[in-house]
């Protein structure tokens, strides 16, 4: 027995709703609908009728309804954003495909990504009759021979709808699939709480489609019938003659109320109580609705909820508008709500089908959704197509009155509550009673913020936006920017939704804002960027570590105030140093002018000390290097983070480092735009004239540094002037130069005195430019050299560059790596970002360290975004979610006209580029023949990839199969998946071809020899 059951439940809540109704793509055009009282019929012309394939003689009846309700696009789907080939996803049950698509919305606007969700999701769904397999699929000849038995059956059996959803959004809690008729999206809503009042799952998705196939077709009306003959829906209306039949999905997303609490999320609704029975046979038909069975469950639900009848405020009724149903489902009502009341016409009554239609399966969660909208906004929604009550219910001594429009909840009630009602053919009855949610707990302040010395400094948020193809994040980016320009959301709290509830995909937008409206700017600009492109493959993590010049007044204020892990290494690394420095570092760091900052004894410990924390923070966020390049000072940052240094030894050695460099004679640096080779002969060519200088850096090809006396330096400058242009660098002495030579032997002592371990990270050497090698980390002499010779930077970015495709990171104040790194050859092939902002530039650290993290997320280093938010603590509030870029998927009906594509049919989203080389020889051609027919692509190329498609075990099958009739070669599955493209595969049939025809060569010569009967072919 779980010991949580004991704990003390506040009901569940409802985090997420996604919907496509009649009229309504989504849950909040739904709701402008209804509180317009807006009617979702379309009239359908001779024309549509012909087209969805409807017999002329049958529209031609007077008796033909010429009214559909349904979504519109149901032959579209995102194939690839979910796997499917276009092959299955064409011979799938749109009603599969649009639970996929409304799960995956549910989650998106609950703000949950189950990758990033510590705890099961279940899902409870139904699916309508399969009508889509029965008109379309069966009648198409050779269909089921061509994709197999058991794939057919897959797509379209509703036992596989609930499971499918499961597998595709990697779900491990319950899936269960539900059928109860008319009831049983609202009966999954009921076994999902359960569920998760049981801990057998942490969340659950639960609701319903149905889908009539094809949309644009009427009914028949039949005298005596459930059916409206005018095609218009009046719930408990005196001119009511039956229901109309709609089509649509709805899904929500339920969570235990404590749970949705602590986690932040946003709260539409709570279910306080929930029940389901049946009729039994105590009623006139199967068919027929019960009194006494109807108001069993209300009662039920209204005493598990523990919420009196006079409570309600709401009721959304079944309400087909059927003469006798009405009056039967209001005798029920008034039947349970007189065991406890005898107020009259204090609750509001209202019925979605006279809006959307009767949505069969799908009827009671889009109930449930109208419902908790109401809820959530306080809001009664008008009765539509009411104009005055049906003579056989009498509504005046009963609970309930008809509101007729939009009025403000009642302020009488202590809360606002509603209840919901669905009732299925054959008497399964579900009821579901709602609360408003509690009222959110104030945003906590972040566990990161701490003022700094001087000025605060604004806290600037990371946006990320993400899809599985170009032209699908282009559509999810803008949605986005438009919300957020709306300034209706905390920035915080967007950001917070977007990183922890949303899955993250190939193709990748990233910005640093700090309000709505300037993260919504910056996004449209980011996305406006030329040559944007996803990232393939992983690339390896490079942390840079600059050297002295970097400093600035206030450098890392920002970071030291609101991020927790870089305050705490900062700290530890001031108190360490202060025996050493004999001051506070973080006096220097965040005085707005202090002139220690530039003195090379305090300098270079402050330096360290921003790195190194800074580093900290990176690899407490998940982003750990693969490599790491130093500038000079910035070598020992990276020989700590490397664990070559410890830090209590790393710490002492800089320190004393930069004391003995401070006691050296003063000196100079100067830039020189030069190779090494050509400034070593101008050096060499200028004689007394430059007596001292020598090359002491080299950044890049033609970039370089030189060192020595400052008069000298001066006199180099003013000989090169005019063939380029050269400036002096703010450098106190002249390091990496002879200048050096005083302080080496007691530096070599320090160095003596600390233990020196092997690399345990990857490690560049400024002084070889290759990777650095045990026996020169552990040697003090190699330091020693480190602090004399030249800075071969240039040569290490060459060994940096050569390893792969890497993101560059700097570590460190200001651009001067980024920018010497984009002067390297071949740089174009990787991303190079920095993390702290250029002195000169107005915008915060912080600011420049989200920026720095935006580029590096959209260049494929991942984030861990539990880590990143443990100290910020947002609330997940309502964002638009992916975008799903729809294509035809559809086999037309026999009759059916469909009109024309307006986008060619394209490869699933995930599939890489292809080069554009089409089968060459006859045995590719068979190959991509038969991927073609599989796959349901038109254009097969020969190197793309079986899984990159959509592939999977199943279909390999089939594929060999195909291949094996085609080629009389039989090949296994080992074959296909080594050999996963048509150039590939082809290969392997004729090898095997070969392998036969010796095979068989061998046996006949066999055969002669011994003088046996040649065998039978085969």
């Amino acid at each position: 027995m779980d010991d949580r059951l004991d704990s003390t439940m506040e009901g569940i809540a409802i985090i997420g709703m996604a919907g496509r109704f009649p009229g309504a793509d989504d849950v909040a055009a739904l709701w402008r609908n209804v509180l317009a009282g807006q009617v979702a019929a379309r009239p359908l012309s001779e024309q549509q009728l012909r087209d969805a394939g409807v017999d002329p003689a049958r529209f031609a009846d007077p008796d033909y309804v010429r009214v559909a309700y349904g979504p519109h696009d149901i032959d579209r789907f995102d194939a690839g954003f979910f796997g499917f080939t276009p092959r299955e996803a064409e011979t799938m049950d749109p009603q599969h495909r649009l639970l996929l698509e409304c799960c995956q919305q549910a989650l998106d606007d609950g703000g949950h990504a189950p990758a990033q969700f510590d705890g099961l999701i279940g899902v409870y769904a139904g699916v309508g009759t399969p009508a889509y397999m029965i008109r379309n699929l069966l009648p198409e000849p050779g269909l089921i021979d061509a994709i197999g038995t058991l794939q057919f059956s897959i797509g379209n059996e509703k036992s596989f709808a609930a499971t499918k959803v499961s597998f595709k959004l990697g779900l491990q809690g319950p899936s269960v699939n539900v059928d109860t008729a008319c009831s049983t999206s609202l009966v999954a809503v009921h076994q999902a709480c359960q569920s998760l009042l049981s801990f057998e799952c942490d969340m659950a998705l639960a609701g319903g489609v149905s889908l009539n196939v094809p949309v644009d077709e009427g009914y028949q009306f039949h005298e005596g019938g459930i059916v409206a003959a005018d095609g218009l829906c009046r719930p408990f209306d005196h001119r009511s003659q039956g229901t109309v039949k709609g089509a649509g999905a709805g899904i929500v997303l339920l969570k235990r109320l404590d749970d949705a609490i602590a986690d932040g999320d946003r709260v539409y609704a709570v279910i306080k109580g929930s029940a389901v029975n049946n009729d039994g046979a105590q009623k006139v038909g199967f068919t027929a609705a019960s009194v006494d069975g109807q108001a069993a469950v209300i009662a039920q639900a209204l005493g598990v909820s523990g919420v009196p009848a006079d409570g309600i405020g709401y009721v959304e009724a079944h309400g087909t508008g059927t003469q006798l149903g009405d009056p039967v489902e209001i005798a029920a009502l008034s039947e349970a709500y007189r065991a406890t009341t005898a107020r009259t016409q204090y609750c509001a009554l209202g019925a979605l089908k006279a809006n959307i239609g009767h949505l069969d399966i799908a009827a009671g969660v889009a109930g449930l959704i109208k419902a908790a909208k109401a809820v959530e906004q306080g809001v009664l929604p008008p009765a539509t197509n009411f104009e005055a009550p049906n003579p056989a219910i009498d509504f005046p001594s009963s609970p309930f009155y008809i509101p007729t429009q939009a009025t403000p909840w009642p302020a009488s009630f202590d809360a606002r509550r509603a209840a919901v009602s669905s009732f299925g053919i054959g008497g399964t009855n579900a009821h579901v009673i709602l609360e408003q949610a509690p009222l959110p707990a104030p945003s906590p302040v972040p566990e990161g913020a701490h003022r700094a010395v001087g000025t605060a400094t604004p806290r600037s948020q990371l946006l990320v936006a993400s899809a599985k193809s170009a032209a699908a994040l282009a559509d999810t980016v803008d949605a986005l920017a438009t919300a957020l320009g709306g300034n209706d959301v905390a920035i915080a709290d967007a950001a917070f939704t977007l990183q922890a509830g949303r899955s993250h995909h190939r193709f990748r937008c990233a910005v640093a804002g700090a309000d709505g409206a300037s993260a919504a700017e910056a996004l449209r600009r980011e996305m406006a960027r030329a040559g944007r492109e996803a990232h393939a493959r992983k690339r390896r993590v490079v942390f840079m570590f600059p050297g002295q010049g970097a400093q600035h007044a206030g450098m890392c204020r920002g970071l030291y105030e609101h991020e927790v892990v870089f305050r705490q290494t900062l700290d530890q690394c001031a108190e360490l140093l202060l025996p050493e420095l004999g001051c506070d570092v973080r006096t220097l760091l965040f005085a707005d002018d202090d002139p220690r900052l530039k003195q090379t004894r305090y300098t270079q410990s402050a330096l360290f000390c921003v790195e190194f924390a800074l580093a900290q923070q990176l690899r407490a966020w998940g982003i750990q290097p693969d490599l790491l390049i130093g500038h000079s000072l910035g070598e020992y940052v990276a020989a700590c983070v490397s664990g070559v240094l410890s830090l209590e030894d790393a710490i002492k050695v800089v320190a004393r480092r930069g004391a003995l460099l401070d006691a050296l004679a003063p000196g100079g640096m100067l830039v020189v735009p030069l190779s090494e080779a050509a400034l070593q002969q101008v050096l060499a060519e200028g004689g007394e004239d430059v007596a001292g200088c020598v090359v002491a850096v080299v950044n890049a090809p033609t970039l370089c540094v030189a060192a020595g006396p400052v008069d000298a330096l001066e006199r180099l400058r003013d000989r090169l002037a005019p063939r380029t242009e050269c400036h002096l660098l703010p450098a106190s002495h002249a390091f990496h130069s002879p200048m050096m030579d005083p302080a080496l032997s007691a530096f070599g002592d320090v160095m003596r005195g600390v233990s020196l371990l092997a690399p345990q990270i990857p490690l560049v050497s400024n002084v070889t430019g290759r990777l650095l090698a045990r026996a020169e980390a552990t040697s003090a002499d190699y330091w020693v050299r480190h602090l004399r010779e030249p800075v071969r930077f240039a040569d290490g970015m060459d060994t940096v560059l050569d390893g792969g495709a890497a993101v560059l990171i700097e570590v460190g104040p200001g651009v001067t790596l980024t920018t010497l790194a984009r002067q390297q050859h071949g740089i174009d092939a990787h991303v190079v970002c920095s993390c702290l902002r250029h002195p000169r530039d107005a915008s915060s650290d912080h600011t420049a360290l989200m920026a720095g993290l935006a580029q590096a997320w959209m260049a494929g280093v991942e984030i861990d975004w539990r880590a990143f938010n443990q100290a910020r603590r947002g609330q997940r509030v309502g964002l638009p979610g992916v975008a799903f870029e729809r294509r035809r998927h559809w086999i037309a009906a026999p009759g059916q006209v469909m009109p024309p594509e307006a986008v060619p049919c394209a490869l699933a989203a995930t599939a890489a580029v292809p080069s554009g080389v089409l089968p060459r020889d006859d045995m590719e051609r068979t190959v991509a023949d038969v991927w073609q027919a599989q796959f349901g692509i038109a254009r097969i190329y020969v190197d793309q990839d079986f899984f990159e498609l959509g592939g999977h075990s199943l279909l390999a099958a089939r594929i060999l199969v195909a291949l094996e009739e085609r080629s009389g070669v039989r090949l296994t599955i080992a074959d296909l998946f080594g050999a996963p493209t048509v150039a590939g595969l082809a290969n392997r049939l004729l090898l095997a071809q070969v392998d036969e025809a010796d095979d068989a060569l061998l046996a006949r010569l066999l055969a002669e020899i011994e003088g046996a009967p040649e065998p039978l072919a085969g």
